[in-house]
């Protein structure tokens, strides 16, 4: 089951970082976000899936969530209390600060010109460099005044300097900056014209590539075929509006470029295991009016 997730993008469209610190046991869904995540461990023994491959992070490991890589943070199996300060921005925010940032796949990024290494494990000095890095950044976070995301940017500059490496391994498929630039383009235009009929010409043109080239650039970049990216934008903003809207299913369906309420409780079933009603049932509490409302809207639909 495949989510985009906007938890943190709502925060992050207002601020151009966010740092938060997580010491709850749970294990996210997994999930997909169009920003960069670096996932710093203080304490506890969390792990981290990426592609349907699991990594353990102990204390002093740092690891980078690059835009569109399918994951999800598992902090529920950690024998001692996990701590994971989670650090979220986009691209530009280091760009736009003189940094050079640039993630070109889901598996490579670089930074001044140098490699990162995805996965970190620091020790010794570098390890009480890094924890100092990271309590700086918590401590400039709860500021909030453009002054602290100028000193935030140095911070996380600091940090991806810790974990650049002479080389990496490229055993994936590397993308070069124009062509993942045509990428992220194709992606931008599937969520502006979700609602509408996407096809995947449209799309090839988008990104200037033939279709071939572009499936297997795609895949590279998102881990899953553009038709799949495309039906998880429709799905995701489908249970957004679920949760927020006021509207009835079949106003949510055309809302979201499905054919009619049938198709849209059929693939979302499919693909989050609910099927849009009972997950708008069980979002809200009972004693809620909004759950009153809901049952007004039940009634409107099967009335229809």
């Amino acid at each position: 089951m495949l989510v985009l997730t906007n938890s943190i993008l709502n925060t992050i469209q207002k601020l151009p970082i966010t740092v938060e610190t997580d010491v709850s046991r749970k294990t996210d869904a997994l999930h997909v976000h169009y920003y960069t995540q670096i996932f710093y461990v203080l304490a506890g023994t969390p792990s981290v899936t990426f592609a349907g491959k699991s990594h353990l992070l102990e204390p002093g490991t740092c690891t980078i969530c690059l835009p569109y890589t399918e994951h999800y943070l598992d902090t529920s199996t950690s024998e001692d209390t996990p701590i994971v300060v989670t650090i979220s921005f986009f691209d530009s925010f280091l760009s736009d600060r003189g940094h050079r940032f640039f993630s070109y796949s889901n598996k490579h990024a670089r930074f001044e010109e140098r490699s990162l290494s995805i996965h970190t494990k620091f020790s010794g000095k570098k390890k009480d460099d890094a924890d100092a890095i990271i309590r700086q950044m918590t401590s400039e976070f709860r500021k909030h005044h453009d002054m602290c995301f100028d000193r935030l940017a140095e911070l996380t500059a600091d940090l991806l300097r810790l974990m650049c490496s002479d080389s990496v391994n490229n055993n994936g498929f590397n993308l070069i900056k124009e062509r993942a630039d045509a990428i992220t383009a194709s992606i931008k235009y599937m969520i502006e014209k979700h609602a509408e009929k996407v096809t995947i010409a449209e799309l090839c043109n988008v990104a200037a590539m033939s279709r071939t080239m572009y499936t297997e650039n795609f895949r590279a970049v998102a881990g899953v075929s553009p038709m799949q990216f495309l039906l998880s934008v429709r799905l995701n903003h489908a249970r957004a509006l679920l949760m927020t809207a006021e509207k009835t299913l079949e106003e949510i369906a055309s809302e979201c470029g499905f054919y009619d309420r049938s198709q849209l409780t059929k693939l979302f079933t499919k693909h989050f295991g609910i099927s849009p009603k009972k997950f708008r049932e069980d979002t809200f509490p009972r004693h809620s009016r909004l759950h009153q409302q809901l049952n007004r809207w039940k009634w409107l639909d099967e009335k229809k």
